[in-house]
């Protein structure tokens, strides 16, 4: 439609106004015949249409919203009310459009319009989103590992229990840097079998699983050359957990995603300095930006470049005061340039609302993180998954008992997936490398339900996709 006006003018010889948005027509009719039969149709910047053959394809691209496609057969549906794009039976006609679509624009210039600029750039951003999303959409249900150091003293500190999550000790008992560091040399998981967690993770269904690389308290569970305070140096153990599991993921096709945390209580750089209250939001490093550029970035090249095709990146501690948006749109772009394909939580930015787990501004990276809850509405259009424990903890914790039954767990996936959602649930291991009785029971019983019910095999038809 902005292309009507410079159109008619050119046609009645007058001039164009300058500062017009908008390209004449009469190039594309006159000098490129290969279009003449197709009709092209532009909306503001947040349509695309093309007409050929009797056919129609709608293109949308609206902000922070999946790319959607209209296709119409105008020949046995000239009202437009049967729409074919999702129907497999016409993904040959629906490719084809698409590419009419693209080349049609090209020759009458519109990608080089105000509007089409707008419109192409959010096309190419969603599609490209989409394509990374969909090895995730479809698997619907993953692992969520939480193991680090916090798993010795499993709750209790100087003899008294906490009722905190289990790897949030180091603050809730006000543990110095120096105190907490004596549990790498009691950290020896000899019980440690990374196939067998793999294994444990597809018998229950799970499609990927998530690992606990570096949690708040600043422990590193791979071999890192920027820190001696890692689980290869520091422990007797002596072994690189990330790569024997990474190689387990590899053996069983099972991808691997990371979780790191963006604070860290033991970096002096970091929140090490804001001791006894390492979670103080107010609290601010003057050297926090070279924790960024010379430790933070660094590991996270390693971990992305060491073990192989790392599926996600899952942030968190994004709370703390020298964290922003702004940090987080820098480092998606270096991630984004590192692992085109990764996919990235919206924790990387600053504006999550909480446990609802959504961010507020524009900037919400790949997917949404509700904690412990499943959105009342599910969110339509958007990529979301709810993380929740089987118990009250993340880490592991001795004497928390409170254990969600087999049904309710059951109820919460079923919940989240009819919802649009993907549901990533949680396992504690011990600190000697064993996964909990009880979470062994729960995970084979989720998969003995899905064999049973057949949800995970099901067609992609979850709310808003």
């Amino acid at each position: 439609l902005h292309d009507i006006f410079p159109t008619l003018c050119e046609l009645t010889g007058t001039p164009i106004p300058a500062g017009v948005d908008g390209h004449s027509l009469v190039p594309a009719w006159t000098r490129n015949a290969d279009v003449r039969d197709t009709m092209y149709f532009a909306y503001t910047d947040t349509q695309r249409a093309v007409k050929k053959d009797g056919w129609k394809l709608i293109a949308y691209a609206v902000d922070h919203q999946p790319p959607r496609l209209q296709l119409f057969d105008l020949t046995a549906d000239p009202w437009e009310m049967n729409n074919l794009a999702d129907d497999p039976a016409y993904r040959e006609r629906k490719d084809a459009m698409l590419r009419e679509l693209r080349r049609t624009a090209e020759a009458w210039d519109d990608i080089t319009t105000e509007w089409g600029k707008r419109f192409w750039t959010k096309w190419d951003e969603a599609t490209a989103h989409d394509a990374r999303m969909a090895w995730w959409r479809q698997a619907k249900f993953g692992i969520f590992i939480h193991w680090g150091l916090y798993a010795v003293p499993a709750g209790r500190y100087d003899g008294k229990a906490y009722d905190s999550y289990g790897e949030w000790i180091m603050h809730f008992a006000r543990i110095p840097v120096d105190a907490y560091e004596t549990f790498a040399p009691r950290f020896h998981p000899v019980d440690f079998d990374a196939d067998a967690w793999v294994r444990l993770a597809r018998e229950a269904g799970a499609g990927y699983i998530i690992f606990t690389a570096k949690h708040h308290d600043g422990f590193c569970m791979w071999d890192t050359d920027l820190t001696d305070y890692n689980v290869v140096d520091a422990t007797p153990f002596g072994r690189d957990v990330l790569a024997e599991l990474a190689a387990a993921c590899r053996r069983h096709d099972m991808p691997l995603g990371l979780y790191y945390s963006i604070m860290d209580w033991h970096h002096p750089d970091a929140q090490a300095p804001a001791f006894p209250d390492y979670n103080d939001k107010t609290f601010s490093n003057p050297h926090f930006d070279r924790y960024v550029k010379d430790y933070m970035q660094p590991q996270l090249r390693e971990l992305l470049t060491r073990y192989g095709d790392i599926a996600v990146l899952w942030f968190d501690g994004e709370w703390i005061a020298d964290w922003s948006d702004d940090r987080g749109r820098a480092l998606y772009r270096d991630l984004r340039e590192w692992a085109p394909d990764i996919l990235i939580n919206n924790r990387i930015g600053s504006s999550r609302k909480g446990l609802e787990g959504f961010s507020e501004s524009d900037f919400k990276a790949d997917f949404g993180t509700p904690e412990q809850q499943v959105p009342a509405e599910g969110l339509p259009g958007v990529d979301w998954e709810t993380c929740m424990t089987m118990n009250d903890t993340w880490g592991y914790k001795a004497n928390d008992n409170n254990w969600k039954s087999a049904d309710t767990l059951i109820a919460k996936l079923n919940e989240t997936i009819s919802k649009g959602g993907n549901f990533l649930l949680n396992i504690g291991p011990t600190p000697e490398g064993a996964i909990p009785e009880p979470s062994v029971e729960r995970l084979q019983a989720i998969g003995a339900w899905l064999d049973r019910t057949g949800l995970l095999e099901a067609s992609d038809s979850r709310a808003g996709r």
